[in-house]
């Protein structure tokens, strides 16, 4: 049985590093998801939390977040602000399957709703799980990614390479620039038009 999430946030987020110029593995990844309309739901034995695991059985997991504009996120997944965020509508029926992570000292997490520690609070997960079942890519409908964020770093041509990849996708996306404001520490995002 799927369970939806209701009254969540409107937007769930997608921290992505950028792979280098000629790393066809990384490459084949980031098209995967802008060209082919694919998200990889990981096995959380390959977290780096030792004790980030799903109790009962194993388990296919996408990570999503409610912020866009976390200097740590930017920092942990998206390669030091080299990288790039996805955007995705949560009235999209995959995407509403997300549950927000309840974070605690004590662990495990129930069946249905992911538990992490406290630590991780500012990151303000949502996880979409599909128990008994393997790592794998998900078709996801391609309506339902609505923008993609550039980092402070990131340098154009890595822009350049992902506006290709989601023209070549066919997605309707507006593009985004993360920036430093110099004043504040979350991290401001403009419209890069």
């Amino acid at each position: 049985m799927i369970t939806y999430f209701t009254g969540g946030p409107p937007h769930l987020y997608k921290y992505l590093a950028m792979p280098r110029e000629g790393d066809a593995d990384g490459e084949s990844r980031i098209r995967d998801i802008l060209v082919g309309h694919n998200l990889f739901f990981s096995d959380p034995e390959s977290y780096d939390d030792p004790y980030d695991r799903l109790p009962e059985t194993p388990s296919a997991v996408l990570c999503l977040t409610k912020h866009r504009d976390s200097a740590m996120m930017w920092r942990n997944y998206a390669d030091r602000h080299t990288g790039f965020v996805l955007r995705f509508v949560t009235r999209d029926p995959l995407i509403a399957e997300a549950l927000p992570v309840e974070y605690s000292v004590s662990r495990p997490g129930g069946k249905d709703m992911p538990r992490k520690s406290r630590d991780w609070k500012y990151e303000d997960e949502y996880r979409i799980v599909r128990p008994g079942k393997p790592a794998a890519s998900v078709p996801f409908n391609p309506a339902a990614l609505t923008g993609v964020i550039f980092g402070i770093r990131m340098a154009e041509a890595d822009k350049a390479r992902l506006r290709r990849w989601c023209a070549e996708g066919g997605l309707n996306v507006t593009f985004y620039q993360a920036r430093d404001d110099q004043k504040s520490f979350p991290v401001i995002v403009d419209e890069a038009g």
